[in-house]
Order: structure tokens, then C-alpha cells, then sequence
């Protein structure tokens, strides 16, 4: 979220990272698991690292687009009432782009299940995607498919919890956006 935050208020930070995330971006980050193997080894820091790429890029580019999204007039309004630079970053800038920095969120929490049971079947020695593949290898298609439900019940639950979490955090937006 700082970095996102950042390239919306510094050109210059915009101009090297904005390149470098969106060419980043397309690339399907399952690919990058033989690489991490190469440098961190079979085993859970390799899990750690491609979970949190995939989900570092969402996340930033989501805050910084909101971030950008927010009118400008905004933060004229509160410079010209005497607001510091860091005071018009964490009270105008930062609670406009809530709403799109959860969105990200949403978004990165998909992607973390899809690459964390990929990245488990693939270099794991444990867990619950080296389960499933070796259910599916050995012929057990009925835990198989038990551990799929429950992979896609833990992923439906805490997408609720995001989305309810977001709706809490953002009831004050549902409340001026009413008195309109």
C-alpha cells in the first residue's frame, strides 16, 4: 500500500515502478516457482515469497490507481486550509483509496489460494495442494475431491470475512454517499 501511495504522489516513483508492475503483471506467477526453487529451496519460504508476489501486485497497483482516482480538488481543498503534506496524505489521500485498496485485497486473497495449492503441489513436501495431488496420483479421487471442498470452503469463508470486514470499514462511505 505505501508503494501504490507513493507512485500516486511522486512522478518519479511512478515512472520507475508503474513499467515494471504492469509488464510484471501479465506474467502468471507459477511460473516464477522453478526460479524461487533455485534460490530458496524446496520448502515453505519458497510458498512465503511466490504468496506474497502475487499478492504484492494487485494490492499496489489497486492503491495506486485509487489513489489516483481521487480528485485533486480534494487535496487543493486541504493544502489550501494549511494541511501538511503528510496530513493530506493520511486524511484525504488514504481514506479515498480504502475502498480500492480493498478491493486489491479482494483480489490478492484469490490469488493467494490459487498459487499457495499450486506451489504446494508442485514443490511442497506438506500441505494441503501436496495432499490433493498425491490423492489425485495414487488414485484416491474421493479425498481428492474432499480436500477441494474443503480448500474452496476455507477460500468462500474468508472471502466473506474480506467482503464483511469491507463493509464495516467502509459504512462511512455508504453514509455519504446517501445524503447525496
Amino acid at each position: 500500500m505505501p508503494l501504490g501511495l507513493w507512485m500516486a504522489t511522486s512522478r518519479g516513483a511512478e515512472g520507475f515502478f508503474n513499467p515494471l508492475l504492469k509488464a510484471t503483471y501479465a506474467l502468471p506467477k507459477t511460473t516464477l516457482i522453478p526460479l524461487l526453487v533455485l534460490w530458496f529451496g524446496v520448502g515453505t519460504a519458497t510458498n512465503v515469497v511466490i504468496v506474497a508476489v502475487t499478492s504484492l501486485l494487485p494490492i499496489v497497483l489497486y492503491t495506486y490507481r485509487g489513489a489516483c482516482d481521487v480528485p485533486r480538488v480534494l487535496r487543493w481543498s486541504a493544502q489550501s486550509m494549511g494541511a501538511s503534506r503528510l496530513a493530506v496524505l493520511v486524511r484525504v489521500l488514504l481514506p479515498a483509496t480504502v475502498p480500492a485498496i480493498l478491493i486489491g485485497l479482494r483480489i490478492a486473497l484469490g490469488f493467494a489460494f490459487l498459487v499457495v495449492i499450486a506451489c504446494e503441489m508442485i514443490v511442497s513436501n506438506q500441505g494441503i495442494g501436496k495432499l490433493i495431488f498425491q490423492y489425485g496420483d495414487s488414485g484416491n479421487y474421493d479425498y481428492m475431491f474432499a480436500s477441494l471442498v474443503v480448500v474452496v470452503a476455507v477460500a468462500y469463508l474468508s472471502d466473506l470475512a474480506l467482503v464483511s470486514f469491507s463493509r464495516r470499514a467502509l459504512r462511512w462511505q455508504e453514509v455519504s454517499d446517501g445524503q447525496d
